[in-house]
C-alpha cells in the first residue's frame, strides 16, 4: 500500500498508522514516514520571498 507523499504532519501520522497497520514495528513505521517526510520536503518547490512564480 502506498505512502502518502506530504511535508505535513498529519500526513506523517497517516502513514505511521497505515505501517502499523500493515504489521511493521512502531518504531520503524516512524523512521519510514519521517524518511518519506524529509524526501516530501526536498522535493518541495522554493518560497520566493516576494510572491512570484
Amino acid at each position: 500500500m502506498p505512502l502518502k507523499e506530504g511535508s505535513s504532519d498529519k500526513t506523517r501520522e497517516g502513514n505511521i498508522e497505515k505501517e502499523i497497520d500493515a504489521g511493521k514495528d512502531p518504531k520503524q513505521a516512524a523512521a519510514i514516514a519521517y524518511d518519506v517526510q524529509r524526501e516530501a520536503k526536498k522535493h518541495r518547490a522554493p518560497r520566493l520571498p516576494w510572491g512570484g512564480k
